[in-house]
């Protein structure tokens, strides 16, 4: 019997996220940046108050605010 590999990449790695866009109107480059100031702003947050506001904020920092 074999028994799994665990490497310490394996250990380490968080798993991918599943993301899904329905509809977006802005380029392919903003939507990736989108995406992973979002997944950012989930693994640091809990409260969905604090997430929009993580997202805003870089977004703010970034592009300037509106």
């Amino acid at each position: 019997m074999l028994s799994p590999t665990v490497t310490a990449e394996s250990i380490t790695s968080p798993p991918p996220k599943n993301v899904i866009i329905k509809s977006a109107d802005m380029k392919d480059e903003l939507q990736k940046e989108a995406v992973n100031i979002a997944i950012s702003a989930f693994e640091n947050n809990s409260v969905e108050k604090d997430v929009a506001e993580h997202i805003k904020k870089e977004f703010d920092k970034r592009h300037g605010p509106t």
